[in-house]
């Protein structure tokens, strides 16, 4: 789980079930109300830009991909 303030640029994250990457972060800092952290996220599968603001202790789910570069050859016979 990530905290607000670990979110950067070009992590992956999840929301509501659907996987998040983080486009666009930025930081402001409440003086004893905590950190408020303003983030555009891209849909990883619809590729819709959403605007969100996490809070305080709010925890983010990580998301894991696995991508696999394959070679295919044409077998002559």
């Amino acid at each position: 789980m990530y905290g607000p303030t670990d979110l950067k640029k070009n992590t992956l994250i999840t929301l509501d079930g659907q996987p998040y990457k983080v486009v666009e972060y930025s930081q402001k800092v409440m003086g004893r109300g905590g950190s408020i952290v303003n983030v555009k996220v891209k849909n990883l599968i619809t590729g819709a830009l959403l605007p969100k603001t996490f809070k305080g202790q709010e925890k983010i789910s990580k998301i894991f991909i696995c991508s696999r570069h394959t070679h295919v050859g044409k077998i002559i016979g």
